[in-house]
């Protein structure tokens, strides 16, 4: 269900509005009407994205503390703000000096490849060989089109046959002009040796940098929530400096915002003993009244999914208890093993005992859509992909299995079921919102299905209606 709010005006003066804003954000209950917007405003775009940075270096941060089992948590430090920024910022250099060095291991590794191909030599004695007046040039070209002739007019040595491909280099004196039809490859600029040399050098930066990221993850990490929060907090009050409205030369500050009717009460009291003007006002049509969901523990499992989509209206109903259980039967007809089910509720509750405490909801929701599919799997007689109809074991109850005639009569009759119960909701939602006499029409099509569906639908049954029924 959608929780109902109360709408609030609140008058204050000037001098006494921080302290006010103060008390409304202890009190955790009032969310302010946004009538500016915020993308006209760069103190609040500035905001947005420190926080946005901030908030990337904590999924990083988080992400690496996941992948260290047992990984100690340094408590939050007070820092200011700019601090907090200089300890983002740090990541930052360091995440990049990692990719960096992960292109450099890219390169080197590629170059290691190419270099295996030529194997082992001296760049020195190719420098030896250039002074006294002769040129290596490298060549490669496909098998098929090497010449053996070259071997004579070029001193051509073939150094390797890799892939249809021929590699081989020329020894020439100094200006003497090569026709060859063959790429002439640029070669790095290390033997073979000096790059795996190069390499292990670079593991080893990598390593160490690795390291240092993990340190920092675990050391900063509950720093930077704090920091988060902060920022968080200076963006809430930024912008409701943004929302207030300012009359009578500006010494009276004007504000809007909406509470949940429950804590309405608590509010009042708080405020009244601080001498605070307020005053409750109607919920207009079209007001961007914010949406708070309150379902029981089944339903609430499936807010995830309805949130995917988008909240809804004020002024509408929460679909989420209202979808929740044919979401369930639905999953369970698609997946449709009993076996496979079975295993999402097994490793489910395995994985509960292990996983942060926030991801348990979704685990609790799969096993709920496990038990479906156990269900409705056990009840057509699949496991595993096995059909229990065809094992002798179940030989005696093979008759009590739901066969594929009757599932499909049985997902027709759910199908319909679904109809009228998404039409008769449209009838409520329409007479909540506008009134009984809008809601006759959509009334009408539920008695107008339902009466259809029971007139074709009994018969087959074998069970006759009344003729004053009919």
């Amino acid at each position: 269900m959608i929780v109902k709010m109360s709408k609030y005006a609140f008058m204050v003066y000037h001098r006494e509005y921080d302290a006010f804003l103060t008390t409304l954000r202890e009190l955790g209950v009032v969310h302010v009407k946004e009538t500016n917007s915020i993308l006209d405003n760069a103190e609040l775009q500035a905001l947005l994205a420190e926080r946005k940075q901030v908030d990337t270096a904590i999924r990083y941060c988080k992400s690496l503390n996941s992948q260290t089992k047992g990984v100690a948590l340094a408590p939050a430090r007070e820092l200011t703000k700019a601090e907090g920024l200089k300890l983002v910022g740090k990541l930052e250099e360091m995440q990049e000096k990692q990719v960096q060095l992960q292109a450099a291991k890219a390169s080197l590794e590629k170059d290691i490849a190419y270099m295996d191909i030529w194997g082992e030599f001296s760049y020195a004695n190719i420098r030896r060989l250039k002074k006294a007046g002769f040129d290596v040039t490298f060549f490669s070209c496909p098998t098929s089109k090497y010449e053996p002739k070259w071997g004579e007019e070029y001193n051509a040595f073939l150094v390797n046959n890799f892939q249809s491909v021929t590699y081989f280099v020329t020894v020439t004196k100094t200006g003497t002009p090569i026709d060859i039809d063959a790429e002439r490859p640029k070669m790095p600029d290390r033997g073979l040796a000096k790059l795996h040399l190069a390499m292990e050098q670079l593991l080893d930066n990598i390593k160490a940098l690795n390291n240092q990221l993990k340190e920092y993850a675990a050391g900063q990490y509950n720093t930077l929530l704090e920091l988060e929060k902060n920022i968080q907090n200076e963006f809430n009050l930024s912008n409701t400096l943004v929302q207030t409205d300012r009359e009578a030369g500006d010494k009276l500050m004007i504000l809007e915002g909406f509470v949940p009717t429950e804590d309405a009460p608590a509010m009042e009291e708080s405020l009244g003993k601080d001498g605070y003007y307020f005053q409750p006002l109607e919920i207009e049509e079209g007001d961007k009244v914010p949406i708070k969901l309150r379902n029981n523990k089944f339903s609430k499992l499936y807010e995830p999914i309805t949130k995917m989509f988008s909240l809804p209206n004020y002024a509408e109903f929460d679909p989420t208890p209202l979808f929740a259980p044919f979401f369930m039967l639905f999953f369970g007809l698609c997946f449709g093993d009993g076996g496979y089910g079975l295993l999402v509720i097994l490793v489910c509750t395995f994985l509960k005992r292990k996983v942060n405490p926030d991801f348990k909801p979704y685990l609790t929701l799969f096993q709920y859509l496990g038990l479906a599919a156990l269900i409705v799997g056990s009840c057509t007689g699949s496991f595993f992909g096995i059909s229990l109809v065809d094992v002798p074991a179940f030989s005696k109850v093979k008759d009590y299995f739901v066969s594929s005639d009757n599932l499909m009569t049985f997902s027709i009759v759910i199908g319909l079921v679904q109809i009228i119960f998404g039409k008769t909701v449209a009838a409520f939602k329409m007479k909540a919102q506008k009134g009984i006499k809008h809601s006759i029409a959509p009334f009408a099509w539920v008695f107008v299905i339902t009466s259809l569906a029971l007139a074709f639908g009994l018969p087959m049954l074998n069970l006759q209606l009344p003729e004053i029924v009919k």
